[in-house]
């Protein structure tokens, strides 16, 4: 994005060569110090430009930052009248997310107090620079507002010097600075304590790298979170999916108001109020005081509705309602992809009309789900295993054998089922352990028999939650 901003702005074509450094005052602490490393990055991020009059500008061998100030307050970890401190520059996104070596970096890309300073020079005196390897040394006096109410007041003092080395080679050449392949695996720790131990270079030989790795770890732990809450949306948008499909039912009135009901056992209330917290709506008792039912009906609440599960909705008279509800918003209905294993629909499915019971006699764990339209319960026996079975008005899925029953385990693992079956579900591996200790079969005197016993009772009272 870098790249392509600079291109518009300066249209590098139309100059002979073209240096860029962004650069923010900063202070002197490992933060600082971690910039004299990072800025490289910068320049490693653009130095793709397009080449002109064959020469490239690569990368900087050597920078060196230095602030000075009349005000002590500089020495402090932030930046003059932004008061940033170190915990804050994390809020920034930028280059330090692919780099991975400072959280310093992100003051590149901070929308104030950036300083863009444009060298152009000529093809003859890069061809100088080239051969002579002289060193510049450039020093740009800074007049910054106090932080203070009056923003008239400026500070007077503050100075940034840049040491720099130039170095220009032709675009045959390879590039020996180890930097630019450590971007390249992603700045990782390891990486980056690799690269001090084997460069002695001055600017590193005062930085303890180690400092660093608290702000590269919050970078990448901001990076995660961000990452897991937009699957953790997935997830439950395909259980909503998988829910509607089993006990829901999109509505549109004669006068044209759209709808969203699903019914759910008093039980599993906790689904219903967890769709109605992100969504609206309300949940109500229905008349048999056994049942809930949660309607959605506001315009917002059902294009919310819509966004999430469009592409989701496998039941096919499920989605031929939400075809007739997307028609009144212009909305395409989208067909659902075939569906994968770590899909969080058969949760949500089964949160609706999947049951899972122990029969006695046999002392067997049986999970089931039952379907008037088989295409579904056929998509699931592909996947997951089992077998169905024709009953006298709808159809079976069942899945009794326990290799099959420790994968649906790990499914719901990855996707937890947001009902009461939870519990019974997760109470599957103690059963397998007092079979396999032959417990079902001990007398009720003997410990094996008091702890099945004792499994019986939670196993019913799971059932009867309210």
């Amino acid at each position: 994005m870098l790249v392509s901003h600079l291109y518009r702005i300066l249209k590098p074509s139309k100059l002979n060569n073209v240096v860029v450094l962004l650069l923010k005052i900063i202070s002197l602490n490992y933060i600082g110090y971690a910039l004299l490393i990072s800025i490289s990055a910068s320049i490693t991020t653009i130095y793709n430009l397009k080449r002109t009059n064959g020469i490239v500008f690569k990368y900087l061998k050597k920078v060196k930052i230095f602030v000075s100030s009349y005000n002590p307050q500089i020495t402090k970890a932030r930046v003059i009248n932004l008061n940033l401190h170190k915990s804050n520059i994390t809020l920034n996104s930028g280059l330090s997310m692919r780099v991975g070596i400072s959280e310093a970096i992100r003051m590149l890309f901070s929308s104030s107090l950036n300083l863009l300073f444009i060298l152009v020079l000529s093809s003859q005196w890069l061809q100088i620079i080239k051969k002579q390897q002289k060193k510049f040394l450039i020093l740009f006096p800074l007049w910054l507002p106090t932080s203070g109410n009056n923003n008239n007041k400026f500070r007077k003092g503050i100075f940034l010097f840049l040491f720099l080395q130039w170095l220009f080679i032709n675009s045959t050449c390879h590039c020996p600075w180890p930097l630019i392949n450590l971007l390249a695996q992603g700045g990782s720790k390891k990486g980056i304590l690799k690269l001090a131990e084997s460069k002695k270079e001055d600017y590193t030989a005062n930085i303890n790298l180690e400092n660093l790795m608290p702000l590269i770890t919050k970078s990448e732990n901001l990076k995660s979170k961000s990452l897991a809450k937009g699957l953790e949306d997935t997830k439950f948008n395909q259980w909503l999916a998988g829910l509607i499909d089993g006990d829901g039912c999109f509505q549109l009135s004669k006068k044209g108001y759209a709808s969203l009901e699903i019914v759910g056992h008093i039980r599993d209330k906790n689904c219903l109020y967890q769709i109605k917290q992100k969504f609206g709506g309300a949940v109500k008792l229905r008349t048999n005081l056994n049942h809930l039912r949660f309607r959605l009906h506001h315009k917002q609440g059902m294009l919310d509705i819509i966004n999430a599960v469009n592409g989701e909705i496998r039941n096919p008279i499920r989605l031929l309602q939400l075809s007739k509800i997307c028609d009144k918003y212009n909305i395409p209905v989208v067909q659902p992809t075939s569906i994968t294993y770590e899909n969080g629909w058969l949760s949500g499915f089964f949160d609706s009309d999947g049951s899972i019971y122990l029969n006695l006699k046999s002392s067997q764990i049986f999970i089931t789900a039952g379907q008037k339209n088989k295409y579904l319960l056929d998509l699931i026996c592909n996947l997951y295993g089992g077998s169905i079975y024709i009953e006298k008005t709808s159809f079976k899925w069942v899945v009794f054998r326990k290799s099959e029953i420790i994968k649906l385990l790990e499914y719901f693992k990855l996707n937890p089922c947001k009902s009461a079956k939870f519990n019974r579900i997760y109470a599957i591996p103690k059963y397998y352990e007092l079979r396999d200790l032959k417990a079902h079969l001990a007398e009720e005197s003997t410990i094996l028999g008091k702890a099945w016993k004792k499994f019986l009772l939670r196993w019913d009272k799971w059932e009867k939650i309210k």
